[in-house]
């Protein structure tokens, strides 16, 4: 096994999240706008590592400074692990955390990650999967788990971000707000462009891009989808479907726009 940072043959895969080949024409433009800002980041302090043996890439982890992180969290002199996605059962997502932690300890006081206790038994970021590797937990919210491991008796643990969104809703108007993360949302920003798009005047659409730090710490909401204020948090990307109606409920209710949201769902990446 090889554990190298990504480079030309590795970066693909990464943007691909592994599904290479598997993706209709929108996930490829996603993933070509998620390769892009990869390699934008890299100057900033982003880091990717991929796994490979026998020819083949076969995981990658994204990590980072917690400052620059495109997640809602805080901490002083950390470094977040964003995602690690590996064949199971081989040791690759092990040695990929290992490498992390070993790169972190050079300039940072810690390491975080945010784990999931999924009650449907989903395999993504288990955090029963980080507490094996030695990670302990510092909050929760909702099925995430704020885990990580201190470096130094200095290091202060991590911490979630507050939501707060409230914003002014134009006349007449069906005001529809993304909240998305550059590290896994383009396909959510293309589904919502085309939809608004479709009622041109009509809607007025506002993208609030989280890998900005200032939109981070200002909102504490990385993603998200409120029409008129009513908000969707959490779940699979939405369906072209689901935001005209979501639309189109606006029309309807000719009541004041007011913003809701349930926080123990927002944020979540799936």
């Amino acid at each position: 096994m090889e554990i190298r940072d990504v480079h030309r043959g590795d970066d693909w895969y990464v943007a691909t999240c592994g599904h290479v080949g598997e993706h209709g024409p929108a996930r490829v433009r996603n993933a070509a706008m998620r390769q892009g800002y990869l390699a934008g980041m890299e100057g900033a302090g982003l880091r990717v590592k991929a796994a490979r043996e026998g020819g083949r890439t076969r995981g990658f982890i994204q990590y980072c400074p917690i400052e620059i992180a495109a997640r809602p969290f805080a901490g002083g002199r950390l470094v977040l692990i964003h995602c690690v996605n590996a064949e199971r059962g081989a040791g690759y997502g092990r040695a990929l955390v290992e490498a992390a932690e070993a790169d972190a300890r050079t300039n940072a006081l810690g390491i975080a990650v945010e784990g999931y206790e999924h009650p449907d038994g989903f395999w993504f970021m288990p955090a029963e999967y980080f507490r094996r590797l030695g990670y302990v937990e510092a909050a929760r919210r909702g099925i995430g788990r704020l885990m990580w491991k201190a470096f130094s008796p200095a290091a202060e643990p991590p911490r979630y971000l507050e939501p707060r969104f409230d914003p002014d809703f134009p006349a007449g108007r069906v005001a529809v707000d993304l909240f998305f993360t550059p590290l896994c949302g383009y396909a959510e920003v293309l589904i919502v462009r085309e939809v608004c798009a479709g009622y041109g005047d009509r809607v007025l659409l506002r993208e609030y891009n989280a890998g900005d730090p200032e939109v981070r710490n200002r909102y504490g909401i990385v993603r998200a989808l409120f029409v008129n204020g009513r908000g969707r948090c959490g779940g699979d990307v939405v369906t072209p479907d689901e935001l005209r109606a979501m639309i189109e409920r606006a029309v309807a209710d000719p009541g004041p726009p007011r913003v809701s949201f349930d926080p123990e769902r927002i944020n979540l990446l799936f």
